[in-house]
C-alpha cells in the first residue's frame, strides 16, 4: 500500500520578485516529482499566501497540515527544503514534533536525512541555518529602511498610519493627510480632552466604544483581512488601538523611525491635532495611569503554542486576579 502524501509550499518577501506564483508552483512540481518517484499517493497541496514568514508558527495552511496530522489522514509531508518550513529553530522542532506525534514523516526534496544521530544532526544544523539566514535578511533590511529614513524618507511598515496616506514630495516619501479619516482623529482628541458636550469626559473605552457604535470604518477596514480572514466586524474599534492613536506623535507632525531604539530619527509631516492638544493628551494619560499590582511576565507553560481548534487562532494569555491565587487561562477572540 502507497503512502499517503502532502505537499506544502511557501514563499515570503525576500524570496521573490514579481512572479511570486511560479515559484511557489515550481516548489510544488519539484514536490510532485518526489513523490512520483517515491511511489507515494499525493492527497493534498498547500501554498501559504505571499508575504508569510517562515519564522511565524501561525500560518493557515501550515495550520491545516497540523490539523490532518492530528487526524491521521496522512503518512508523509514532502517540503522542497528546510526553510520553506521554517526559518526558525524552535519552529522546525515543534512542527516535526506534532508531526511525528502523529507518526508522520518530513521529507525533502534538496536533502534526504537519516534516522540515525547523524541525520538528526544535520537536520538540526541546516534549521539553525535557515534561522541565521533569516536574520542576517532582517539586519539587511532595517539597516536599509534606516539609510532611506536617513535620507529623509518615510518608510512605513505596512499601511500608514490612520488618518494619513502615503504621498511623494519633491521626490521623497511622505504622508499627506486624509481628509475623511483626519476628522475622525480630530473627533478621537476632541471626546478625550472636552468630553461630549454633557460633561462626560471619554476615555479609550468609551471613545472605542462610541466609535463601534457609530460603525466608523477603522484603520484594519482599509484591508480588513489577514490570510483570508476576516479578524473584526466592519467599523469594530479596540480601545488599545485607541489608546495608541493618542499617543502617537505623528499626529503633532512628527513620524519616529526606530522608536525604541537609543536613536530614533524623527521626520516632520502635516499635523492633524496641534501640538498643545497632543501635550494636554499625554498629561491626562499620564494622570490616568494606573500602577500595575502584578507583574505582566508571568510565564506561561503553553505561551505561543496553543491555538484555538475552532477558528485556529493563536490563544492570548489573560489573567484575573482575585485576592492571592489567580486563575490564568487562555482565550481567544
Amino acid at each position: 500500500m502507497s503512502k499517503r502524501a502532502v505537499l506544502y509550499a511557501r514563499v515570503s518577501g525576500d524570496d521573490y520578485d514579481d512572479d511570486e506564483l511560479s515559484k511557489l508552483d515550481a516548489q510544488l512540481a519539484e514536490c510532485r516529482k518526489y513523490a512520483e518517484k517515491k511511489q507515494y499517493k499525493v492527497l493534498h497541496e498547500f501554498q501559504e499566501d505571499k508575504f508569510s514568514s517562515g519564522a511565524d508558527f501561525d500560518l493557515p495552511q501550515l495550520n491545516r497540515v497540523r490539523q490532518l496530522a492530528r487526524d491521521h489522514a496522512f503518512d508523509v509531508l514532502i517540503v522542497r527544503e528546510i526553510d520553506r518550513l521554517a526559518r526558525d529553530a524552535e519552529k522546525f522542532m515543534r512542527v516535526k514534533r506534532t508531526l511525528l506525534e502523529n507518526e508522520v514523516r518530513i521529507e525533502f526534496v534538496s536533502r534526504e536525512y537519516g534516522d540515525d544521530w547523524r541525520g538528526m544532526f544535520m537536520e538540526g544544523l541546516d534549521a539553525v541555518w535557515a534561522q541565521a539566514e533569516r536574520a542576517q535578511i532582517v539586519e539587511r533590511t532595517r539597516r536599509g529602511k534606516r539609510n532611506s529614513v536617513r535620507a529623509g524618507n518615510v518608510t512605513c511598515c505596512g499601511a500608514p498610519p490612520y488618518g494619513y496616506r502615503e504621498a511623494t514630495v519633491d521626490g521623497k516619501r511622505t504622508l499627506a493627510i486624509d481628509a475623511e479619516e483626519a476628522e475622525v482623529v480630530r473627533m478621537m482628541y476632541r471626546l478625550y480632552l472636552e468630553g461630549n458636550g454633557k460633561g462626560e469626559k471619554h476615555g479609550c473605552k468609551a471613545i472605542a466604544k462610541s466609535l463601534t457604535e457609530r460603525r466608523v470604518p477603522s484603520h484594519s477596514d482599509k484591508g480588513n483581512t489577514i490570510n483570508n480572514k476576516v479578524w473584526s466586524e466592519y467599523g469594530y474599534w479596540n480601545y488599545r488601538a485607541v489608546g495608541r492613536m493618542l499617543k502617537s506623535p505623528v499626529y503633532k507632525g512628527e513620524w519616529w523611525y526606530g522608536k525604541h531604539t537609543d536613536n530614533p530619527i524623527t521626520i516632520p509631516v502635516p499635523a492633524i491635532v496641534s501640538a498643545q492638544d497632543w501635550e494636554a493628551a499625554q498629561v491626562i494619560r499620564r494622570k490616568n495611569h494606573r500602577v500595575r499590582k502584578h507583574p505582566g511576565d508571568y510565564d506561561f507553560l503553553l505561551r505561543g503554542a496553543s491555538y484555538c481548534s475552532e477558528c485556529g487562532k493563536r490563544m492570548e494569555l489573560r489573567s484575573l486576579r482575585k485576592n492571592e491565587k489567580p486563575p490564568f487561562y487562555y482565550y481567544t477572540h
